[in-house]
């Protein structure tokens, strides 16, 4: 009697085996309905492909899959160099900085080699180059007085230059290294003369010139009417009334450099140590270094106030608040080097290593 339960269990196994097997597809089911017999299984690395209809690949065409609609996927910020509107070729190298002047057209110091005498670049709003007279060795920076005539300071030599469009180009001699220009609302040019370690008053009246002794000056600003000069040596600013005689120091970031006022703000660029100083005349100088990712070299204030800040070695131009905070970076050409924004507020940028101006929309 055991042996003959044992042959019904082992009978009743076996039909329910097959029972299974009939009942089981030859394809695993898939979204949208079976696979097709037609459809051979893809081999690892072969696309099955999607038809008009969204089924998987093959002859039939299943219902149409109920698909939930994923959220919206957030619109990327565009990427900065989406911003630079238009980019200007220079024929002269080494653009530094630029200015504008009554009738909008942009003027580029190009310093070329350093060496021979390099040259300034005159813009159109288009872009157009309509003058590119030769300055004094390696020009720095531009700025452009009340009658229009165009100064540059010659950090290659010891002159400024000049030009007064209608008549032509003319030099002063100031010493060694002169390296930044300011105006006084008083028919005086300021010059800050680095190598010399002077401070020049030329007189707008005569090109007459009056120095003032000053320890190595690498930048120079007039704040309420006193005049604010970096020292590279001391790492400091020294404010001095226009007769030259100094009133008290500010201590800054490693070697300044330009010194500018905005909003009754004044701000220094540190040539060394990747920093910015600002200081608040109003708060006893109180003073905040705000970290950059490289050394400045020039700065421009929008009409927000916010400070932008050019950093040649990494390619970046920096907009920061006018409290000293971080606000964004853009990444403009390849080593953007001089800033000024036109009246339409767009941002100018001179690209010292691409020989270029690019227009920057913010």
């Amino acid at each position: 009697m055991p042996r003959r339960s044992r042959w019904i269990r082992l009978y009743a196994l076996g039909l329910l085996s097959l029972g299974l097997l009939a009942c089981t597809p030859e394809e695993d089911p898939v979204v949208g309905g079976v696979r097709p017999k037609s459809s051979p299984t893809p081999k690892a690395g072969q696309s099955q492909g999607t038809n008009v209809t969204g089924s998987l690949g093959g002859d039939s065409s299943p219902p149409p899959i109920a698909v939930t609609t994923p959220s919206p996927t957030p619109t990327p910020t565009p990427t900065p160099t989406e911003q630079v509107l238009f980019s200007y070729p220079l024929q002269m190298t080494s653009p530094r900085r630029l200015a504008f002047d009554a009738s909008g057209r942009a003027w580029v110091a190009c310093a070329g080699d350093g060496v021979a005498s390099g040259n300034l670049t005159q813009l159109s709003t288009s872009g157009t180059t309509m003058l590119e007279p030769p300055v004094g060795v390696g020009p720095e920076c531009v700025a452009i007085d009340g009658t229009g005539a165009i100064w540059t300071a010659n950090q290659g030599d010891r002159t400024l230059t000049k030009l007064v469009p209608a008549s032509g180009l003319s030099s002063l001699d100031v010493g060694s290294g002169p390296s930044d220009l300011t105006f006084d609302g008083n028919g005086h040019l300021w010059v800050a003369v680095e190598k010399d370690q002077r401070l020049v008053r030329v007189d707008l009246s005569d090109d007459s010139t009056h120095s003032v002794a000053v320890t190595a000056a690498g930048g120079v600003a007039l704040v309420g009417g006193k005049l604010w000069v970096s020292d590279v040596a001391s790492s400091s600013v020294g404010i001095y009334d226009t007769a030259g005689h100094l009133e008290t120091t500010v201590f800054t970031g490693s070697r300044p450099g330009i010194v500018r006022e905005h909003g009754g703000i004044v701000w220094v660029l540190n040539r060394s140590g990747s920093s910015m100083t600002r200081i608040d005349p109003a708060k006893g100088n109180e003073n905040l270094n705000v970290g950059l990712p490289g050394n400045p070299s020039d700065l421009a204030f929008d009409a927000a106030g916010n400070v932008w800040v050019s950093i040649p070695a990494a390619g970046k131009v920096y907009k920061i608040a006018p409290s000293g905070a971080f606000l964004k970076s853009y990444l403009i050409g390849t080593s953007p080097y001089g800033l000024a924004f036109a009246a339409d507020g767009r941002l100018w940028v001179s690209d010292r290593d691409a020989n270029a101006v690019h227009v920057f929309n913010p």
